[in-house]
């Protein structure tokens, strides 16, 4: 079993458990690796097949090249993904001993990390081929300022063994791979005819024909009842369109016949006349086969291209055409991308009759099932006249950039004479539909014979074209997908053209992005003289997260008779009552027993993980994933079988209320008065304003999107309760537990070493695993363990509150606001949170930004839902508040005709000002980060490069603006912490915060290091235990890391003012010795310190009182992007980032804190889309979250991120009201993000200006493809009535 192969999706979305798969090649007598899935990979799919996990290429004591480099580049935080990558690399390195920068750019389209925002993975991987030789042995990145990416040592192969005896340097292709006997052995099976059968205790069996006739006898004779399988990546997909997902069970086949043996199934052949591959060529191969073709060239290109674009690397490596094209027909509504590029092709299919054995060639999109036959192998015509020419173009639309399904995709082919008149075309398209692939047939009629030149042939085309594309009324996405589609035309007619206008240029091509960079520049934001501390040095986990050795909960040793718990969810979003039937259940294997609201209260045990929400429904359900009842059962998969049969009864169901909009028209909220809040006279001053501004900004929810999900383990012993949880509140959820069992806080104990990922979402949503477990334990005298799978854990929890702001703004001619008067709606969902501070109570610190308006008047409603309820989500209050403060300047700019920047930049608070929520700005950097940001970004020279380019280019259009960022911190004190020395002169910190990847562990030994005067290496962390964190002591809000670095300078004070009488007396004595006497002298060693305010002598030289906050975060970004007008897609172009940091505590965390923050920014403002049925009609339940896992959620990757993304500390900036003069930095630069709307905002008033369109763009967060295309107001088929076409 592989530790550091982590299960997370099960989907093959987000990378966490790719390990190298090698398969042997009997023509060619080699092994050919790739990276793969494990996740949906079953091990009887694995015979013949070597697989190395990141356990096998290195440890901490001696790491892999790669492994290392990621660690030293910073590419680590949380260090759940941090495997996946490494294996994905070492894949690649064995795959291609000198991949090119543009290979490893692309690389990781299949690999999510929410920590880091992939710019310093993307570092590493690029400098790990610096020196091919010895991958180990490399110049610093010069991509990187700041962590030193810098390695220089040998590598010595980790595994020693005949023939590499862990000496010599290795050829990273061969490193760490076994060889010899047990490759004699796979090749020796390989060779054998015979059917291998497996069948396992509950009558399922997998079969492996080798030869057609041998796998047709099998259909024949097992009467339907079987699934053909190759890769199974399917897997991960089907789920959704056969609604298992939602409903929690799906009727799997009793024989499932591998085929990927099946030699007739596998090859590839190309002619003059065309290629012909095998159903079972896996996409990878056809990639290649693609690009090395030597006929059709063009076609061919094309056609690999957009194979790229299909899932990603290691689904390609592994999934076949077949399995593809197979889900297409299985499903008619899933987005083939091969169905639809393939039948634009004119390709064919050789199918193989079930009962005749007999072929047949038929058009591909004449296939409608694949019922009583075999897919045999593909066809792709080449053009065979000589004297036409051939366009042929292929797209596709995501919500991201890189794996991500099609919204639609289309493929077109005209055949051109030499007198440019149209001969034929084939026109299809994608998504659209419920019946799937879509074919213009009409509009191919008419092209024939039509002169490609002329602007009326594309206008004739165009009206022709609208009247065939037809998406479903009830398609939320039907007028974009409408659009799309004839804008993806236009774009192929552009193409086609011999002289085209410059300025339509840009709009017939995709996109290419480029190798990405980065710069970090902390010069000036350390400083050398309290070194260790604000020295950039490695996270101390950094190596065991990229080796897979850290030990996460879920990795944790399983205890004796651990039993595994499944919790039954409702189906429906809202019902009066409900009944319970387990009599299906309890017959189960592996059953053992359940609980629920009826049997807690016979036993007197409390039912609530907070004051408002049940652990278990009791009367009514409140929404779709509300828990119900735990099935425990001997494994986790008899008790995930054994919950879905538990039989659910709903009565008196009803409509569920989704949004906010939803909540409005119902008056649903939490109280009928508004909270309120005013500064100054808002009614007065809007009376007197030469301008009033009105409108309304949106934005949703967002998953927090942890890697590792909730997960928690209980064990009931003879001196209490032992919890072991991923969580951010240890004590939170002892007091939890000890009060639902009525026993003493003393006799729970609640332990966490490290999490993968928090975010705010395992702070009071990690309470529901961890009770259950408990109780789970209490009831049956067992070690109980939970673990909510991906599709769980994000539809039964809750997410970020979306907010939406009615305002009306008053301002002069030139666009100075004088008031703000508005209505903000948040929406908390079924229960409410802890302490509930979510709403107005806390928005209004927020609402202006870095803005100093006088007048306020403000009003707020909490949104009463039939959703989970939500929670803080990194940045809580200021992302929304900063994202509405930023439409309102840029509208008030709209409105008064002045410069966006402008208008900023007129209002920007400044030294003593005083801000909305009565924060005084005492040291205010909010002008420094500016004016710094103007220089590094290059502003003004730049925007002259935009505006050139937007008057360049008609439908492609930029946007560049600048804006600044205020945060206002939370309070850092009461968090204890204890440091202990021990005889051998080693230091261990037990302290009330948790490392979810922050850093926070290696802060504390720096601060104790400095303080001590110790070499770092002498100090470690405990893992973080409820004994020490009360329940008050949340890892939240980014002040923990301070506040415990501050408690632990206090510990250490402490201790050196304990030793110093000893120390005077032995001047000369080394650490050891000094700790040796102070044991024989009886020096207690042991020290316990909390921060309780801003006065700690030592710890903060400034104790003054200056608002409801310590201090203030400050910072500003220069963002530009590019925009298709005609698809709404997006490209970040660069963004130039300040953080007033303070004097960090630690420069190289702290950068990557900013990197990784700005990300998750970016993902809530552009790609993650929530998505509800609001209809049933495709989960089966209204109310169902449908973005629950990989397919519909889709958080940034690798390819979303900046192109050239800069990042600088803002120098010699100490924070008087910080510890060790610093300031926290885990969530400020997340509203940064919010520059990236105002850029698209920007690049399409641009569009809009130039074709007479009025009015302003309100872009609702998330601004997805769609949105954005909308919000532009390109007409379907891409022509305002006033612009030249050609």
């Amino acid at each position: 079993i592989s530790m550091g192969t982590k299960k997370n999706c099960a989907e093959g979305g987000c990378g966490a458990c790719t390990v190298v798969k090698e398969t042997y090649d009997g023509g060619n007598k080699q092994w050919v690796p790739c990276a793969t899935n494990a996740c949906l990979a079953p091990i009887c799919s694995l015979d013949g097949v070597k697989i190395t996990t990141v356990e096998g290429i290195g440890s901490v004591d001696n790491p892999h090249a790669i492994q290392k480099k990621l660690a030293d580049c910073n590419g680590s935080q949380c260090g759940f993904c941090s495997p996946g990558f490494v294996m994905n690399m070492y894949a690649l390195l064995k795959e291609n001993q000198a991949p090119s920068a543009e290979e490893i750019e692309q690389r990781f389209d299949g690999n999510i990390c929410r920590c880091t925002g992939y710019r310093p993975i993307l570092d590493a991987m690029h400098a790990c081929t610096a020196d091919i030789e010895d991958l180990c042995t490399s110049t610093s990145n010069s991509r990187t300022t700041g962590a030193s990416c810098e390695m220089k040592r040998d590598f010595k192969c980790s595994h020693a063994r005949a023939g590499c005896a862990g000496m010599q340097k290795c050829d990273p292709r061969d490193c760490c791979s076994s060889q010899g006997t047990v490759e004699v052995k796979l090749k020796e099976k390989l060779k054998s005819k015979a059917l291998v059968f497996y069948s396992n205790d509950e009558g399922f069996t997998w079969t492996s024909p080798t030869t057609l006739l041998d796998l047709i006898d099998l259909m024949n004779s097992n009467a339907g009842d079987f699934e053909l399988v190759a890769s199974m990546t399917g897997k991960g997909v089907s789920k959704y369109y056969d609604k298992s997902v939602w409903r929690g069970w799906n009727e799997t086949p009793r024989l499932l016949i591998d085929i990927k043996r099946v030699q007739e199934l596998d090859f590839v052949q190309e002619n003059p006349n065309g290629l012909e591959f095998g159903a079972l060529t896996v996409l990878t191969r056809l990639i290649s086969v693609l690009d090395n073709c030597q006929s059709a060239k063009q076609l061919c290109a094309v056609l690999s291209n957009h194979v790229r674009k299909i899932a990603n690397v290691q689904v390609r490596s592994s999934g076949t055409v077949g399995g593809n094209l197979s889900l297409s027909w299985k499903f008619s509504n899933f987005p083939s991308d091969l169905l639809t590029i393939f039948a634009a092709a004119g390709a064919q299919v050789t199918l193989v009759d079930q009962q005749s054995k007999n072929e047949s060639r038929v058009a591909i999109e004449d296939v409608t099932s694949m019922e009583g036959f075999v897919l045999k192998s593909v066809f792709i015509p080449f053009p065979s006249d000589q004297s036409s020419s051939v366009c042929f173009q292929t797209y596709k639309i995501m919500l991201r950039h890189a794996n991500a399904h099609a919204i639609v995709n289309a493929g077109f082919m005209a055949t051109k004479s030499q007198q440019a008149t149209i001969t034929k075309a084939r026109l299809f398209y994608g998504g659209v539909s419920g019946s799937g692939l879509s074919r213009a047939k009409s509009v191919e009629e008419y092209l024939a014979g039509k002169d490609s030149q002329s602007s009326d042939v594309l206008s004739q085309a165009l009206d022709l074209l609208s009247k065939e594309i037809s998406p479903p009324s009830d398609d939320r996405q039907c007028k974009y997908k409408k659009n799309a589609i004839q804008n993806l035309f236009y774009k192929f007619f552009l193409g086609m053209q011999a002289n085209l206008d410059p300025a339509l240029a840009s709009a017939a091509q995709n996109f290419v992005r480029p190798i990405s960079s980065g710069t970090v520049d902390i010069e000036g934001a350390e400083n050398k003289n309290e070194f260790p501390v604000s020295k950039p040095i490695q996270k101390v986990s950094a190596l065991s997260n990229c080796t897979g050795q850290t030990m996460f909960t879920g990795d944790l040793p399983a205890l004796q008779q651990t039993l595994r718990g499944a919790f039954v969810t409702s189906s429906e979003g809202c019902c009066g009552s409900f009944a319970l039937d387990y009599s299906q259940a309890q017959s189960c294997v592996g059953f053992v027993l359940y609980l629920d609201a009826e049997k807690l209260s016979e036993a007197n045990i409390g039912n609530f993980v907070s004051p408002s929400e049940p652990l278990f429904a009791s009367k009514g359900v409140s929404y779709c994933g509300q828990r119900l009842a735990l099935v425990l059962a001997d494994t986790q998969k008899h008790a995930d079988q054994a919950a879905r049969q538990v039989k659910v009864t709903y009565n008196g169901t009803g409509s569920p209320l989704l949004t906010i909009d939803d909540a409005i028209n119902a008056k649903s909220f939490y109280s009928d008065q508004p909270e309120t809040y005013q500064k100054g006279d808002a009614a007065s001053a809007l009376k007197n304003c030469a301008l009033h501004v009105t409108g309304s900004a949106s934005c949703g929810h967002q998953h927090h999107f942890h890697m590792e999900t909730q997960t928690a383990r209980a064990a009931v012993s003879s001196d209490g309760i032992k919890i072991d949880v991923s969580t951010q509140a240890p004590g939170l959820i002892a007091d939890c537990v000890s009060s639902s069992l009525g026993v003493s806080k003393s006799s729970v104990e609640v332990k966490m070493k490290q999490a993968g990922g928090g975010y705010g979402g395992k702070t009071s949503k990690s309470i529901p695993c961890a009770l259950a477990s408990a109780l789970a334990s209490h009831f049956s005298g067992k070690p109980c363990e939970i673990r909510l799978d991906l599709n769980a854990n994000l539809s039964s929890l809750g997410s970020r509150r979306p907010h939406r702001f009615d305002y009306e703004v008053g301002c002069d001619e030139n666009g100075k606001i004088q008031a703000v008067k508005g209505t903000l709606y948040y929406l908390q969902g079924a229960y409410l949170d802890r302490a509930d501070t979510g709403g107005l109570n806390v928005m209004y610190m927020s609402l202006d930004g870095a803005y100093n308006i006088p007048n306020w008047d403000l009003s707020g409603y909490e949104c009463k839902t039939n959703t989970p309820g939500n929670t803080f989500c990194r940045g809580p209050i200021f992302l929304p508040g900063t994202f509405i403060i930023e439409q309102i300047m840029d509208h008030v700019a709209h409105v008064s005709g002045a410069d966006p920047v402008d208008v900023r930049f007129s209002h920007l608070y400044k030294q003593g000002d005083e801000a909305l929520c009565g924060q005084h700005l005492v040291s205010c950097t909010a002008g420094k980060c500016w004016d710094l940001l103007l220089t590094k970004s290059d502003y003004q020279e730049r925007l002259s490069q935009v505006e050139d380019f937007n008057k360049s280019n008609k439908l492609q259009k930029r946007g560049l603006t600048l804006i600044p960022t205020k945060y206002v911190m939370n309070g850092c004190s009461n968090y204890p912490s204890f440091v202990e020395i021990f005889e051998d002169g080693t230091v261990l910190i037990q302290h009330s915060g948790c490392e979810i990847g922050q850093g926070i562990h290696t802060k504390a030994i720096q601060v104790a290091a400095y303080e001590l005067g110790l070499d770092a290496s002498l100090i470690s962390c405990s893992a973080t235990s409820s004994r020490i964190a009360p329940s008050t002591c949340v890892t939240e809000g980014s002040t923990t890391s301070e506040a415990i670095c501050a408690s632990t300078i206090l510990a250490c004070q402490e201790l050196v003012k304990r030793m110093k009488p000893v120390k005077d007396k032995m001047p000369d004595a080394s650490w050891s010795q000094l700790v040796t006497a102070c044991y024989a002298q009886s020096v207690d060693l042991h020290s316990y310190c909390t921060y309780t305010d801003q006065k700690e002598s030592g710890v903060l030289p400034d104790g003054q009182n200056n608002g409801p906050s310590p201090y203030v975060g400050y910072g500003a970004a220069a963002v530009e992007v590019q925009v298709d007008i005609l698809t709404g897609e997006t490209q970040i172009l660069r963004c130039d980032l300040v953080q007033d940091n303070g004097i960090s505590l630690n420069t190289a965390i702290d950068a990557g804190q900013v990197q990784g923050s700005f990300v998750m920014g970016l993902g809530y403002l552009l790609t993650e889309e929530f998505l509800w049925d609001t209809d049933g009609s495709v989960s089966g339940s209204v109310g169902n979250n449908l973005a629950n896992g990989t397919w519909e959620y889709k958080p940034p990757s690798s390819l979303d991120i900046p192109i050239e993304f800069n990042v600088s500390l803002l120098p010699n900036s100490p924070n008087s009201h910080g510890v060790l003069s610093s300031k926290a930095v885990g969530e400020p630069p997340l509203i940064l993000s919010c520059g990236i709307i105002s850029a698209i905002r920007r690049a399409v008033s641009e569009f809009r200006a130039e074709n007479n369109l009025s009015g302003f763009v309100e872009l609702e967060a998330p601004a997805t493809v769609a949105r954005v295309q909308l919000a532009s107001g390109m007409q379907a088929g891409g022509t305002p009535s006033c612009f030249p076409l050609i």
